[in-house]
């Protein structure tokens, strides 16, 4: 019997590239699977166990999910600064959340406050 519950699969040309940028953006370890892959898990054991599709296309529009990191406002500026050595970038600053691309261009927010 399977268990019920639910991963996130990011599509990715290059998940060497992917993986490392999404573990420090989550806060996840890096696992090897028997195939070789990477999975990316949460050692604490409450957050969905991360994983990274092949894909031959690139990403071409806007993401219509994305996940939102909360963060303590104090820890944002070195998150993004890991993030952006890691291939992100920065794309919009707002109130009380940044948004991000990772190396590929997928979407995601910091956010922080209320």
């Amino acid at each position: 019997m399977v268990e019920k519950g639910f991963m996130i699969c990011i599509d990715a040309n290059e998940a060497n590239v992917l993986w490392p940028f999404w573990a420090e953006a989550l806060g996840y370890e890096a696992v090897e699977t028997n195939e070789g892959a990477v999975d990316l898990v949460d050692l604490k054991g409450e957050g969905p166990l991360v994983w990274f599709q092949p894909v031959p296309e690139t990403k071409t529009v806007k993401n219509r999910l994305h996940i939102d990191v909360l963060v303590d406002g104090s820890e944002v500026e070195g998150l993004e600064a890991r993030l952006v050595d890691l291939g992100g970038t920065v794309i919009r600053r707002e109130s009380r959340f940044d948004v991000l691309q990772d190396p590929e261009g997928n979407e995601l927010c910091i956010c922080w406050g209320a």
